[in-house]
């Protein structure tokens, strides 16, 4: 698997050549790959911390606090590990 693509976001889009031309090589990079790796710059990698830290701290709540951002009317919020079912099977991945 070494051969999954890098791609350089840049620092914002603007529906330039450049940028179509990014789209292009992503969905051509999932359609061959089924994945692809983004490089990022400090500035992404820090969001990225924060958001993985704020995940963490979300999950490990207990799960009565977590319940309280279940959302019956769409499919948005937390489902518990087991509680999610698709297709009649029930998806136990958390």
């Amino acid at each position: 698997m070494s051969d999954i693509p890098v791609l350089e976001l840049p620092e914002s889009l603007t529906g330039s050549p450049a940028d179509r031309a990014l789209a292009a090589g992503m969905i051509e990079a999932w359609r061959t790959h089924g994945i692809f790796y983004l490089a990022t710059g400090p500035a992404e990698q820090e969001i990225v911390r924060a958001a993985m830290s704020e995940s963490r701290r979300f999950f490990a709540l207990p799960f009565a606090e977590k319940a309280r951002y279940v959302n019956d009317t769409t499919y948005s919020g937390y489902i518990a590990s087991g509680e999610e079912v698709t297709a009649g099977e029930a998806d136990h991945s958390e």
